[in-house]
């Protein structure tokens, strides 16, 4: 609270003496800025807004990080590949991280296979605009159809192997 407080002050002062950065002069920079300073979003709202953009991202980085370490944990073969890798990575990339992570595909592997089999969404949700038939069964069009995406990343053959 103090913290949005703080950046709103922040902006209005900046406004006040004529810019910021990126911004021409007398305007805020960044869309909730622009919005407050027009008068289309309410402080309270942008307090709603940037409380769930950070706690949809906490949600969308930490809870699949978990799992990769999580995975990790349970095969020390691929966490020793993935390490390794990484270090010469970062080694021949002289500190660029960038460069370090195009040289490190078992890292973007283990992310890929990580939300395969952990995924951020748990459903998705269509609505058909015409009657279908799936499986022999009739979906009117506008019901809602819903698709558990856990399963999706797994095989019925296999055992969910990472």
């Amino acid at each position: 609270e103090k913290r949005i407080q703080r950046g709103v002050q922040r902006l209005r002062s900046t406004q006040a003496a004529g810019g910021g950065s990126g911004g021409t002069e007398g305007e805020f920079t960044g869309i909730l800025g622009q919005l407050l300073d027009k008068g289309q979003l309410s402080l309270e709202l942008i307090r709603a807004n940037i409380t769930e953009l950070m706690a949809g991202g906490v949600d969308t980085t930490a809870v699949p990080l978990q799992f990769a370490l999580y995975e990790l944990g349970r095969n020390p073969a691929v966490q020793e590949q993935v390490r390794g890798q990484v270090r010469a990575a970062w080694a021949r990339a002289g500190g660029d991280a960038h460069k370090a992570l195009q040289g490190a595909p078992l890292l973007k592997g283990l992310v890929k296979e990580t939300l395969r089999l952990y995924p951020v969404g748990i459903t998705v949700q269509r609505y058909p605009v015409r009657d279908i038939i799936i499986q022999n069964y009739h979906i009117p069009a506008g019901t809602c159809v819903q698709a558990c995406l856990y399963p999706l990343g797994r095989s019925v053959l296999g055992s969910g192997t990472f």
